[in-house]
C-alpha cells in the first residue's frame, strides 16, 4: 500500500528506519512507520520495536476478544497507543490511505481467497539457489536477541556471552515452517561499556533478560552464529526509557 503522504521529501534516514523496522514487525503499511518516526523520532520508535521483540519471544499478546494472537504489526500499534498523547496519536494516523473496496465476485458476494499452505522447504531451497546466484545489492543487517546469557566469559578488551536461540511459536501464513536443528547457538560480543552498564542490572534481577542489537557473523567451522552487539540494554532498562515523559 503506498503512503499518499509519500513523496521526495522524506528524509532518506527516516526511510531507512522505516523500513528496517516494518521488515523486523512484517508490517506492509510503511507510511504509518514512517509518521511514527517522524513525529515520535527514531529513539522512541526504536524502543517501541524493542519492547514488541520482546513480547513475541515471550509468546506474543492476544488480541481484545482473546481468539487469536496479534501480528508483531498489531502488538506495535498497541504499544503505540499506550504510550502516546492524543496530539501525537493524531498527528502520526492523519492523512492515511483511504480503505479499497474490497473485490468480488461478478453477482456482488465477496470472494474469499483460498487458504495458503507454508511454504516446503525443498521449494525454499530451490528459491534460495536460484536468488544467490543473483547480483545482489549490499543491505544494512541487524540481528536482536532477546535472553539471559547462560555463560559469560570476560576477555581483555570485550566480554562474550554465550545465548540459545529458540524456534517461534508462529510464524506468518506462507512462510516454510523452522526446521528441526534450528535451535541455533549465539556467541555475543560485548564492549566493556555496554556489559558495565547492564552487568549490576543482571546480578541484582535473576529473572532479567539482555536485549542485543547487533551485526551477526556466522561460523560454519564451529557452527555458531557471532554477534558483534552495538547495542545492549536490558528488558526493563529498555521499557523505562520507553515511557513517555511527565509532561505539564
Amino acid at each position: 500500500m503506498l503512503n499518499p503522504q509519500q513523496d521526495n521529501s522524506v528524509d532518506p534516514t527516516v526511510a531507512v528506519e522505516a523500513q528496517r523496522i516494518a521488515a523486523q514487525l512484517e508490517e506492509p503499511l510503511l507510511w504509518l512507520v514512517e509518521n511514527v518516526i517522524s513525529v515520535l523520532g527514531q529513539e522512541r520508535a526504536s524502543n517501541l520495536l524493542d519492547q514488541t521483540l520482546t513480547l513475541e519471544a515471550e509468546g506474543g499478546v492476544m488480541t481484545a476478544h482473546g481468539d487469536r494472537r496479534r501480528t508483531p504489526g498489531g502488538v506495535y500499534l498497541k504499544l503505540l497507543k499506550e504510550q502516546v498523547t492524543p496530539t501525537e496519536q493524531e498527528q502520526i494516523f492523519a492523512n492515511g490511505p483511504k480503505s479499497k473496496p474490497k473485490e468480488g465476485n461478478e453477482d456482488g458476494s465477496a470472494s474469499n481467497p483460498p487458504p495458503i499452505g507454508p511454504l516446503p522447504w525443498e521449494e525454499a531451497r530451490s528459491e534460495i539457489s536460484r536468488l544467490i546466484k543473483l547480483p545482489l545489492e549490499k543491505a544494512s543487517v541487524k540481528i536482536t536477541l532477546v535472553g539471559r546469557p547462560s555463560q559469560v566469559s570476560k576477555a581483555k578488551s570485550c566480554v562474550v556471552v554465550a545465548m540459545k536461540g529458540s524456534r517461534p511459536p508462529s510464524l506468518p501464513k506462507g512462510l516454510p515452517p523452522a526446521p528441526d536443528g534450528s535451535d541455533f547457538s549465539y556467541a555475543v560480543f560485548i564492549s566493556l561499556r555496554h556489559w558495565a552498564k547492564v552487568a549490576p542490572v543482571m546480578a541484582q534481577d535473576k529473572d532479567e533478560r539482555l536485549l542485543v542489537e547487533g551485526y551477526p557473523i556466522f561460523d560454519p567451522k564451529r557452527g555458531i552464529t557471532v554477534i558483534l552487539a552495538q547495542n545492549v540494554r536490558t528488558v526493563n532498562l529498555s521499557r523505562r526509557e520507553s515511557r513517555p515523559s511527565s509532561r505539564n
